[in-house]
């Protein structure tokens, strides 16, 4: 959903799960109106039965935000070679890098940007599974881009540049522009540039439900 994604890219937002540790100790460990109230019924069995695991409970829920880039780090023997592809598209450089290649391909289309593959795929998170589309878009509002997660009408009513999932395989690739013809100009990190109809992207990506589109802010 557009909403989660754009929740999920705020900077340090992965804290705020912390603050389910107060109110788990509130809900679980306060002193009942009652002495004797503490005895009786189903409902305070059962609070005492799950007291013990308010703790792992809230250890567990909050390692989930963190422990990947962690327990599935990228290979430290990937070698970041930073090939462009007609001077336009980044190439990514192992399976797991097309999020930050696309990206990069993305904002470079707008204004000529220019980071490694390297720094952005470390400055998203980037691990053996991949990147998550929130950490693209957080990547890029730090490097001062506007971002927006839309809904998808149909590839060829998609705003460009635009970073857009694949389905599966966990890769991206950039919309880079829309040509006067109709044309699409897609940055795909592993074959380079293409120039497609929508029916062409269609058949060879499906239709996207989801993107992020970038821009510039006005004062650039």
């Amino acid at each position: 959903m557009p909403w989660y994604n754009t929740f999920r890219s705020i900077n340090r937002i992965e804290l705020f799960s912390t603050l389910i540790t107060p109110a788990a100790g509130f809900l679980t460990y306060r002193k009942p109106d009652s002495p004797y109230r503490e005895y009786g019924g189903a409902a305070n069995i059962i609070l005492r039965a799950l007291k013990p695991l308010a703790f792992p409970f809230c250890i567990v829920l909050i390692s989930l935000n963190f422990a990947r880039p962690l327990l599935k780090p990228l290979d430290k023997e990937i070698v970041f070679n930073d090939i462009w592809a007609d001077n336009i598209v980044l190439m990514q450089s192992s399976a797991q890098t097309g999020g930050p290649a696309a990206l990069i391909s993305a904002m470079h289309s707008l204004n000529n940007y220019a980071d490694s593959e390297y720094n952005a795929a470390k400055g998203t998170y980037t691990n053996r599974d991949g990147t998550e589309f929130w950490y693209l878009a957080r990547y890029a509002v730090n490097s001062g881009y506007r971002v927006r997660f839309v809904r998808s009408s149909g590839i060829g009513n998609a705003p460009a540049p635009s970073i857009i999932p694949l389905p599966g395989d966990g890769g991206y690739i950039a919309l880079l522009k829309h040509s006067e013809n109709g044309m699409l100009m897609i940055g795909d990190p592993l074959a380079g540039k293409m120039d497609l109809s929508t029916d062409e992207f269609v058949a060879l990506y499906g239709d996207p439900d989801l993107l992020l589109a970038l821009s510039v802010p006005k004062n650039r």
